[in-house]
């Protein structure tokens, strides 16, 4: 019980572990890309990024009000679904999950590169899972309290970015909005909606935050405002400050930020960039490590993911586990983008999967869904999960056509995946029923 006690957050830390899962490299890294790509309407693709979102926030919201437990998503389908489909989701979410440290190591890499020139990018992504899962060996609280102190720094240096170089925008380069003209804004939109996807991870942590009925909704409605602001600002600012073809960099911020003839400010301003990435690696290892002990405890993955130590009851092995294979994948590519483009098409379908199952939460869970504060009625109730259903489908459309490249990974790792289920999950979970 004590454990339980002292792992509990409030609506503020919730908020802050859940801008700090969002914010990361989209708005400091890919931003640069992405207007090299478009042109210097940027901005705008974050604002259809923020609208394509909605339908996973409120989802999320309810699923967490619903189930305000640890791996509320997992649980909801468990509840909804079949045991196959129940694993899928879970190992999915494992995947997408992994896949998202080795982008932010790298992300973290690039901005380390910008003061040392000569270092090794894989060596310092290395290091950084390293020093991340240390941090996490001490328990959710302390992760918890490290996201509180990134985060104020990273919005303190964002809001610096916009304020100092307003002063500096030359309206030339905002004109005209689509030089490229407009094909080249639906393929943007990928990494924007991207910029926002981590939204979903709060119902992971629904049972570490102090009364989830209200907290859960108000912490994922508040964040996104902040968020959709602080994305399109800077953007506005950046595209303005430098002409949109002399952005593709991987630190166009930092770079930017040099006009301010101000060394002291761009190392502030660089800081919070390496603390937005380092914020999301943070909250995913949260979200990692919580999926692996749950799906344990099912008996859908190996017990000893289950194991915890120390009074805090941390899970050591799911935590490591995720350091290890995390550092694999981070030798795979140097190109964030590519981590981008692999994570989204796992992301899109766990959320298609989401969505489809929560429909049946009113006939599965009817005295939860009662009790739950906040929850869709009435012909909302199906409206939005379908409209989820079809906005992440549009975004798994645009990344596979593409990306073509990754539609014979995806179709190997679930396929992997069934094989898991049949070959031990499923003889697992069958002999715990008959116990």
């Amino acid at each position: 019980m004590e454990e339980k006690k002292t792992s509990k957050i409030g609506l503020s830390t919730a908020t802050f572990m859940l801008i700090g899962t969002i914010i990361g490299a989209s708005s400091f890294v890919a931003s640069g890309y992405q207007a090299e790509a478009m042109g210097p309407s940027v901005w705008l693709v974050y604002i259809i990024g923020a609208l394509l979102t909605i339908p996973v926030c409120i989802q999320s919201a309810q699923i967490g009000c619903v189930l305000p437990v640890e791996s509320s998503s997992y649980m909801m389908i468990q509840k909804t679904s079949g045991k196959l489909g129940t694993f899928m989701y879970g190992w999915l979410y494992i995947i997408w999950t992994t896949i998202w440290l080795p982008y932010c190591a790298h992300t973290i890499a690039k901005y380390v590169r910008l003061y040392l020139p000569g270092v090794n990018v894989y060596v310092i992504a290395v290091i950084a899972l390293l020093i991340f899962g240390c941090i996490h060996s001490f328990g959710f609280g302390a992760a918890a309290k490290f996201q509180n102190i990134i985060v104020v720094i990273l919005m303190a240096a964002m809001l610096v970015f916009i304020v100092m170089g307003i002063s500096h925008v030359e309206v030339e380069n905002l004109t005209p909005m689509f030089p490229e003209g407009s094909a080249p804004v639906i393929g943007e939109i990928i990494p924007a909606y991207f910029g926002f996807v981590g939204i979903n991870t709060m119902t992971e942590w629904a049972g570490n935050v102090k009364n989830p009925q209200k907290n859960l909704p108000r912490a994922m409605f508040l964040c996104m405002l902040v968020v959709t602001l602080l994305y399109c600002g800077m953007t506005a600012v950046l595209c303005g400050m430098i002409p949109y073809t002399e952005l593709g960099n991987d630190t166009p911020v930092s770079i930017a930020s040099m006009q301010f003839g101000m060394p002291l400010v761009t190392a502030f301003i660089t800081l919070g960039a390496l603390f937005a990435t380092i914020s999301t690696l943070n909250g995913m290892y949260v979200s990692l490590t919580n999926e692996l002990h749950n799906m344990s405890k099912e008996r859908n993955l190996p017990g000893i993911f289950s194991k915890t130590s120390g009074s805090r009851n941390v899970p050591i092995v799911a935590v490591w586990f995720a350091v290890v294979v995390a550092i694999v994948l981070s030798f795979l590519s140097e190109s964030i983008m590519e981590y981008i483009d692999m994570a989204t098409a796992f992301v899109m379908v766990s959320l298609i999967h989401s969505a489809y199952a929560s429909i049946r939460i009113k006939k599965c869970l009817p005295k939860e869904y009662e009790q739950a504060a906040f929850k869709m009625k009435g012909a909302a109730y199906y409206v939005w999960p379908i409209l989820e259903i079809l906005s992440c489908g549009f975004i798994l459309l645009i990344t596979l056509i593409d990306e073509p490249k990754l539609i014979l990974p995806m179709i190997v790792i679930i396929a992997v995946g069934v094989a898991v289920y049949y070959l031990y999950a499923k003889g697992r979970t069958a002999s715990a029923e008959q116990a």
